[in-house]
């Protein structure tokens, strides 16, 4: 789908041959419609994760919580998001030790 945005001309039939004839354009329109209907807020996603996963360690569900505590005591001043953002441009997904330089950019 990001190969292929919407208002490319002739898009799903460029996504449908991406599948090597196993699907029809008629068929990825469908699909791509239920999944458009059931699409999930993201910020459920992590909780979902947590809830769902297996614990090994008890005292693993009390790190996260602390560090979950601590971080909504802290607050993103706009200017450190400024930063990270221009810390992410700068620094793309090729380069070496790309989150170390990241966050030496931010803070």
């Amino acid at each position: 789908m990001v190969k292929n945005p919407v208002g490319m001309p002739g898009r799903w039939e460029a996504v449908a041959e991406a599948f090597s004839g196993r699907h029809k354009v008629e068929s990825v329109v469908k699909m791509a419609k239920s999944m458009g209907d059931r699409k999930l807020n993201d910020s459920d996603s992590f909780s979902r994760f947590l809830k769902d996963r297996k614990v090994v360690d008890k005292r693993v569900d009390e790190v996260i919580e602390k560090e979950r505590e601590n971080m909504s005591d802290q607050s993103w001043s706009s200017v450190k998001y400024i930063a990270l953002l221009n810390a992410l441009k700068a620094f793309p997904k090729d380069v070496a030790m790309r989150w170390e330089k990241i966050i030496d950019a931010v803070l």
